[in-house]
């Protein structure tokens, strides 16, 4: 027991010595931000969305921070409360770490916040430039809003169309099912060197029994 006693004071004694090398680091890099009711905070909403959910665009372009919106109370020193626009599907109590102080002329309304699903920032088609037909599936090629060209991804087209119904898709969407879309040619098995061989062999046989016959 005595041991024991010893390897968990020595345990304890390394944890307390990580933590403190942990707020150190952390205090280098970070100061103390307060809030005030009536003050505007700019918000950081997700950017990375879990697994489960259907896999959107990235971007370092991407804007980081929406808003700004108004303090509208403080709940402690690590969270406070915002005026989030009518209708928003999100809790409005936000930790400061995912707020940024807003410097200017503050809007006489709270701007309305883009599409979310699950706290996560969903993006917005903005056209389809292209359409394919990958392994007997339907794809077409969508440039996002606010994001560059560089962007565009291939997306499924059923899963598009469920994803954003009210989205006005083109009429003459051409799917060309009748090339290989990896390589852009016909597929065709390359002929090995025995099968050649084999084929020269059967038709010299077929043409020694045509002479004989």
């Amino acid at each position: 027991m005595e041991e024991r006693a010893a390897f968990l004071d020595d345990v304890r004694y390394r944890l307390e010595q990580a933590q403190a090398v942990q707020k150190r680091v952390y205090d280098q890099h970070h100061r103390p931000v307060k809030y005030q009711v009536g003050d505007w905070a700019l918000l950081r909403l997700r950017q990375r969305q879990a697994a489960s959910l259907p896999r959107t665009t990235s971007g370092k372009l991407k804007p980081w921070f929406i808003g700004p919106y108004r303090v509208v109370e403080i709940i402690n020193t690590a969270a406070v409360r915002l005026e989030l626009p009518p209708g928003a599907h999100l809790h409005d109590v936000f930790h400061v770490g995912v707020l940024k102080k807003f410097v200017g002329t503050p809007p006489s309304t709270p701007p309305a916040l883009p599409a979310t699903h699950n706290g996560a920032v969903m993006p917005v088609p903005d056209r389809i430039t292209d359409a394919r037909l990958a392994q007997g599936v339907r794809q077409v090629l969508v440039q996002w809003k606010d994001a560059p060209a560089a962007s565009a991804s291939w997306e499924d087209f059923d899963d598009f169309r469920a994803r954003f119904p009210d989205f006005q898709l083109e009429d003459e969407l051409v799917f060309d099912g009748g090339r290989d879309v990896m390589c852009g040619r016909t597929y065709a098995r390359r002929r090995r060197a025995h099968d050649v061989r084999r084929d020269a062999e059967r038709t010299v046989r077929t043409q020694e029994g045509q002479a004989s016959g």
